[in-house]
């Protein structure tokens, strides 16, 4: 099933977020994926995002970089490095696909089921995660938005093997993947109204954040298995 939003951040930022009391993931291990098809790569662009509101320094991001590269990065404090990056960059006008995982000790980047980027670095965010966002850093100041189309982003409490990643990047649906550790599923394949994300797993339905637009893209990525679908096969604990 094809289909997309569009964040649009050109004149002023728009983004999906969600902080309730039950957060998709609390701390590492985690993995985090979804399709882009950036619009603005002079930037650098988060495109999904979770951390402690309060801990300004305590968060997970993945990001595609002014470099043309996708970035994955784990943080406790400002003394902490950067982003792992991958050892490719994405091509122009066309959909990619983007992942980071943090096992404790590793963190990696992939690009297109690729490409795989790591940093050593070991962390405990120590405080559990109370927000998360799609198309933003969402820190206490927002920043990084996006702009660009994104569908299917998806967070897991466990870190996806190389292979499961390679499979998202070949179309498969992240409801088909290790679907006892997904923690949160947004396809953003909805039509009409742009004011909230809707999480298949039922953990966090995002709101949309910003007076900028986020709309139906023109078109988006193909992925093996409708959602819903995949939601059913879930349930029945496949």
């Amino acid at each position: 099933m094809a289909g997309a939003r569009h964040f649009n951040s050109s004149s002023s930022a728009a983004n999906y977020r969600y902080g309730g009391s039950v957060q998709p993931i609390t701390n590492h291990p985690v993995t985090f994926a979804c399709w882009a098809y950036p619009l603005d790569t002079s930037v650098d662009d988060t495109l999904m995002y979770a951390g402690l509101l309060s801990g300004n320094q305590r968060y997970f991001q993945l990001a595609i970089r002014a470099d043309g590269k996708v970035g994955f990065k784990a943080r406790r404090s400002s003394t902490d490095p950067g982003f792992a990056v991958t050892s490719t960059t994405r091509t122009a006008n066309r959909w990619i696909h983007c992942a980071g995982t943090y096992n404790g000790t590793t963190v990696q980047a992939f690009l297109n089921g690729g490409g795989k980027g790591t940093l050593s670095l070991t962390i405990t965010l120590a405080y559990s995660i109370d927000r998360c966002a799609l198309g933003q850093y969402a820190g206490l100041t927002a920043g990084e938005h996006y702009n660009g189309y994104m569908a299917h982003a998806a967070m897991w409490n466990a870190v996806l093997t190389d292979l499961e990643i390679y499979a998202l990047a070949k179309n498969v649906s992240p409801m088909l993947v290790r679907t006892n550790n997904l923690r949160a599923y947004w396809p953003l394949l909805e039509d009409g109204t742009d004011v909230e994300a809707r999480d298949f797993r039922g953990v966090a339905k995002m709101t949309k954040n910003g007076s900028g637009s986020i709309v139906a893209a023109p078109f988006g990525p193909r992925c093996a298995g409708h959602p819903l679908m995949g939601y059913a096969a879930f349930s029945r604990g496949i």
